[in-house]
Formats: structure tokens, sequence, C-alpha cells
């Protein structure tokens, strides 16, 4: 993934990828999309992955910690 961002970087191009592991997007990820029922549900940065909206997305309760100043997200 590292890999293609550099690439995208250099040429001023876009990637988009779809993800559903979190954890990895939150890795590689400059910006985020939501959708819930074929409709977009928030759009940002990290601040639109929370334990509110990962529940109301993926019906999943959901601690969010930091670790090295990366988000973690961990079932419960």
């Amino acid at each position: 993934m590292n890999f293609i961002k550099g690439i995208a970087k250099n040429l001023g191009v876009s990637v988009i990828v779809i993800i559903h592991d979190l954890n990895l997007a939150l890795r590689f990820a400059d910006k985020y999309i939501l959708m819930k029922d074929k409709r977009i549900y928030s759009v940002g940065g990290e601040e639109v992955i929370t334990e509110k909206s990962i529940k109301d997305v993926y019906l999943v309760d959901v601690k969010i910690k930091k670790i090295d100043d990366k988000k973690i997200i961990i079932p419960i």
C-alpha cells in the first residue's frame, strides 16, 4: 500500500481502494467514505471513524484506542 501511495503522490493522482478492514484502511488511507444501505453515511478524514459510526454502519460495538498516535479499532 505504501508503494501505491508513493506512486500516487509522485504522479499527483488519486487512488480509490475498497477496504472492509478498517484497521488496514486507517494505516494507509487519507480520506474515508462510509456507506450503509447503498448510501453515503459520512465522508472525511479519520474523524469520521468513530465508535458510533462503526456501530451505525457495521452494527458492531467497538472501542477505538490510540497506539503510537494511530487509531486501532477493537471489536467488543
